[in-house]
């Protein structure tokens, strides 16, 4: 597995899986959502890729002025083979540390990552769907998948 830049092919694959994680995980998302949310969602962002032999197995954006991981999404399948550590060591070679991102209270999977990577939460917002926690991570991740 190698981490790279975003190319065109990414594009539909990319932006299925990013559909898809979100409708059969995430709650408070709208099930109706267009395929062209993951365009939407990361314009103006520096997209990494997870590429298996060929595959996009995972992907993060970054808005690179702030250091903020907008998205990190890996493929069910691909999970616990260290695709989410790896997406954010590049990020955080990329563009420094602190790295930042948001992740909601309820999602307790995303939280126990985060938390075995070295994530501290910053502060908790309440949003009108669930409390969402702003997490920093000052050093590269300790291995957490």
């Amino acid at each position: 597995m190698i981490i790279r830049d975003f190319q065109d092919g990414d594009l539909l694959p990319l932006s299925i899986l990013y559909q898809s994680i979100r409708r059969q995980e995430f709650s408070w998302v709208n099930r109706e959502e267009p395929l062209d949310a993951f365009v939407r969602d990361t314009k103006g962002e520096v997209i990494l890729v997870a590429d298996d032999s060929g595959y996009p197995a995972g992907f993060c954006s970054v808005w690179a002025p702030t250091r903020f991981i907008h998205c990190l999404y890996v493929d069910r399948d691909c999970r616990r083979r260290g695709i989410a550590t790896a997406l954010i060591e590049e990020a955080g070679r990329r563009f420094g540390y602190p790295l930042q991102l948001k992740c909601m209270d309820i999602n307790e999977a995303a939280k126990a990552f985060y938390a075995r990577g070295g994530w501290r939460t910053r502060k908790q917002e309440e949003l009108p769907y669930g409390t969402c926690l702003l997490l920093e991570l000052k050093n590269p991740p300790q291995h957490a998948e």
